[in-house]
């Protein structure tokens, strides 16, 4: 049997893998039933693990493991010019070292990287996640909330999330900056008996955000506070643990 692969699901695959290509490489692990996805960036973690309905055709007893750098340039650009079937599918063949699609008149070989460059991440899950500052059922006031407040986190490269006399906030400013402009929402009250203030990238967070958008309400989000580093921890996952994404916080110089 000839194996196929879903352009469709192997490009959103691809994006999500990488957290929306902000990871510059990937490892995808596909057997007959089942795939998976374990990447780590600078400061985020990504987990996904599906049925397999991307790559068809592969043996019982078959394990395939695709390994690409430079992911946007060297592997999206391509599959981006597939003409598929009226399926969505093209033909793909495994060899050692590379990846072969054919569709129509087109064929495409796409060389694998050396593992040792490409960011993997086995583990379920990150180590530590801190103690539970706040944690709720994605809904779509959270997601006009988050609306309103990129338009100003955007242009200080960061987000806070901080929780003032019971109140968790999500907040767009600079605290290093004591002059800086800022936006405050309250997003919910929290049980936590402490005032805090962590920092996260705002790229990495707005990256994650726009991958869960089209089904938002399918995801958890909690943030984590680990009091010895002041640090934290945003985790989203979905409830059915198909996909999962950690964000760490950033450490500000002030």
């Amino acid at each position: 049997m000839a194996n196929k692969v879903n352009v469709a699901y192997f490009l959103d695959l691809l994006r999500r893998g990488t957290c929306n290509y902000s990871i510059d490489n990937i490892k995808m692990i596909f057997n007959k039933d089942r795939y998976r996805v374990g990447m780590r960036g600078t400061n985020c973690i990504v987990l996904i693990q599906n049925d397999n309905d991307i790559i068809t055709g592969i043996n019982d007893n078959d394990t395939w493991e695709l390994m690409f750098s430079n992911v946007s340039k060297n592997v999206k650009t391509y599959f981006d010019l597939i003409i598929p079937d009226d399926d969505g599918n093209a033909d793909i063949t495994l060899k050692e070292e590379k990846i072969i699609l054919k569709s129509g008149r087109q064929k495409s070989n796409l060389f694998f990287c050396a593992e040792m460059m490409v960011d993997v991440f086995n583990g379920d899950g990150p180590k530590i996640s801190g103690d539970t500052v706040y944690e709720t059922q994605l809904d779509q006031d959270f997601i006009d909330t988050y609306g309103l407040i990129k338009k100003i986190a955007s242009g200080f490269g960061k987000i806070y999330f901080t929780v003032d006399d019971g109140k968790f906030n999500m907040e767009a400013t600079d605290k290093v900056n004591p002059l800086a402009n800022g936006m405050v929402m309250n997003i919910g009250e929290t049980d936590y008996d402490a005032n805090m203030s962590i920092c996260f990238e705002f790229k990495t967070f707005n990256n994650i955000m726009s991958l869960i958008n089209g089904d938002f309400e399918d995801f958890t989000f909690r943030l984590g506070y680990i009091p010895k580093s002041d640090g934290g921890l945003i985790s989203f996952e979905k409830n059915d643990g198909t996909e999962k994404y950690y964000l760490l916080s950033i450490r500000e110089q002030m």
